[in-house]
């Protein structure tokens, strides 16, 4: 029985990858190359090939402000792929585990975002995810819908990252201080999805997600904005925090020319996770320490 997981080459997909093969569970990581997930002979062919027990659609477009540009390709992945995605599930009778964000919301509420919340996007990529979602819900008979926001690794270009290429470049870095969410490490959610998914197992290697399917907010503990984010980052890398604190600028969304608009408070409650599941989660600060730690482990070699 194995776990077939699109879009192993980002950041929650190669954690998902990275972390099934750690803990020794049968996993197939598949690229854009490998596979289109709006392909539908293609994914089934992969599916029966590798005789999947459960389906991970970590596969997405990502970039808000290309979505922009790019609306029809950003449509194309973030709906139509898990339209596919999900009857191709329904065909081999296995569950889907759909991966969606905090950019549904607006970011108006003033306070955490629960599940039951009007959805009400601002930008191309949080519609074009929230129909995703819509295609997961309506076409997947079991399935999980995992939103988050803020994910952060030690792959890809992801704020972490960018934030401490430009602290070893520039004397002063400007970051956005009115904007709030929650900051998620990729290694954290997926322990916290595994776990999860864990409880859904049968003896016999199967998935049952049963009253589980649904739809869930999971992020780490706490919040923050930019340039909290930010100022994480850098005392968790530099000992020095005086230094640190005259480096990082903060300023308002408007300081910066960005195609798409971005919603100002887009904080998650998690609490039906914690309720269906009872597993721990992190807090973000503790994780960035985490990963920075790792980052420089790596950069250091």
């Amino acid at each position: 029985m194995t776990g077939v997981v699109f879009g192993a080459g980002g950041q929650l997909g190669r954690a998902f990858v990275e972390h099934l093969r750690r803990e020794g569970e049968p996993v197939v990581g598949l690229l854009r190359a490998d596979v289109d997930i709006c392909d539908e002979d293609a994914v089934l062919k992969v599916l029966q090939q590798q005789g999947a027990s459960i389906l991970i659609n970590a596969a997405a477009w990502t970039d808000v402000d290309g979505a922009e540009v790019h609306q029809a390709e950003a449509m194309r992945v973030n709906i139509e792929g898990p339209e596919v995605l999900a009857r191709c599930a329904n065909e081999f009778s296995i569950p889907l585990v759909h991966l969606s964000t905090d950019y549904v919301f607006d970011g108006g509420k003033g306070q955490p975002y629960d599940e039951n919340d009007a959805t009400n996007p601002i930008n191309v990529y949080g519609h074009s995810k929230l129909l995703g979602e819509m295609a997961v819900i309506a076409g997947a008979r079991e399935h999980m819908i995992f939103r988050t926001s803020w994910v952060h690794s030690s792959t890809g270009m992801n704020f972490s990252q960018k934030m401490l290429q430009l602290m070893r470049t520039q004397e002063q870095v400007d970051v956005v201080v009115d904007q709030i969410g929650i900051p998620t490490w990729a290694p954290s959610f997926v322990d916290w999805v595994v776990g999860a998914l864990r409880q859904c197992r049968a003896a016999n290697g199967t998935y049952e997600f049963g009253t589980r399917t649904g739809l869930y907010h999971l992020c780490s503990a706490g919040h923050t904005t930019w340039y909290g984010f930010a100022k994480a980052i850098a005392s968790a890398f530099s000992p020095d925090e005086g230094r640190v604190a005259d480096v990082i600028n903060p300023v308002s969304r408007d300081h910066f020319d960005q195609v798409a608009m971005r919603p100002a408070d887009t904080r998650l409650d998690c609490s039906r996770f914690d309720s269906t599941f009872r597993l721990e989660r992190s807090d973000w600060e503790s994780d960035v320490k985490k990963a920075i730690q790792q980052l420089v482990r790596m950069h250091h070699g």
